[in-house]
């Protein structure tokens, strides 16, 4: 009799043994990272779902990512019923159902948050954060310093203030953010409007008034006049500074001047049209014809030389 039950448990144990097994290989589909791109109306956005064991419960736990939100970390709850995943998220006020395509390895699914859109997504080693080459990068040329500003009683408002070097006094303008949750850099789907908008204000005319300060402290014009080895005058096009009929007219009388026009450019040339520009220096330099190279941008046409002065 005692044989008979030993028996008898030893089958009910060994029957439970692939059951249990089958039911942990659902689970063990979900986990890794996942990445897809919700289509909204307004934009589309990369989120990254993040699907991990909850050693304490032995079930899922996880956290969805707004790639292109600031890495905007959604905590989420997850629940298996069968091969189908329910991401909660409650903060968000937003649920992701989705199903495990095992032909493709990936999850197809809907995301809802107000309207139910589609969402499909694939494995990823780990998500990134798009880079946003715009956003400046510190040393910066002026200093920065957080404030608070006494509001109504009881409230205070934070900022940034941005100073441009030098005594001053500067002009001031101030940028508050509209509502919604947003930082003082009215950071918006990866965006930081507010930080590239007041780095340029600081620095951006400060810059330009003192280059165009230094340019009128040395007058080009007159600094040709004074030369009297030949000399090379190069302009774009599209200069909006430097014209022909305004090097013609200062160049006037000047017998060792060659002016060159490279029609495209406007005034940086040596920034827009590098290898135009070297090509036409060194054909001045070796005492050969000026001809623009038609394997380069830019075409190049003489519209003054010393005999024309």
């Amino acid at each position: 009799m005692i044989r008979t039950i030993r028996f008898r448990r030893a089958i009910v144990a060994a029957a439970f043994v692939p059951a249990v097994l089958h039911a942990q290989q659902p689970v063990a589909r979900f986990l890794g990272e996942w990445t897809g791109t919700l289509a909204t109306p307004a934009a589309k956005l990369r989120l990254g779902l993040s699907v991990a064991r909850d050693s304490s419960s032995g079930g899922l736990a996880g956290v969805m990512t707004s790639l292109d939100q600031g890495n905007a970390k959604i905590p989420a709850t997850l629940a298996l019923h069968g091969d189908t995943l329910v991401v909660s998220m409650p903060a968000a006020q937003a649920t992701y159902v989705a199903v495990f395509d095992a032909a493709k390895d990936s999850l197809r699914g809907t995301f809802t948050q107000g309207a139910p859109l589609p969402l499909d997504m694939g494995r990823a080693s780990s998500p990134t954060v798009r880079v946003r080459p715009q956003e400046p990068k510190p040393p910066f040329p002026y200093s920065s310093r957080d404030v608070t500003v006494e509001s109504v009683p009881g409230v205070r408002l934070a900022g940034t203030i941005l100073m441009p070097a030098g005594a001053g006094p500067f002009p001031a303008v101030v940028m508050v953010t509209g509502s919604g949750p947003q930082n003082r850099n009215e950071e918006l789907l990866g965006h930081k409007p507010f930080l590239v908008i007041t780095d340029y204000l600081a620095y951006g005319p400060v810059a330009t008034f003192n280059l165009v300060k230094s340019m009128l402290a040395y007058p080009t014009t007159e600094r040709i006049a004074e030369l009297t080895l030949p000399t090379l005058v190069v302009l774009g096009s599209r200069d909006p500074f430097v014209s022909e009929r305004w090097v013609k007219r200062r160049a006037k009388g000047l017998s060792h001047v060659t002016a060159v026009t490279i029609h495209g450019p406007a005034h940086a040339i040596n920034y827009s049209h590098p290898e135009q520009l070297s090509n036409v220096v060194r054909s001045w330099m070796a005492d050969e014809p000026i001809v623009d190279d038609p394997a380069l941008p830019g075409r190049v046409q003489v519209f003054l030389t010393p005999a024309e002065s």
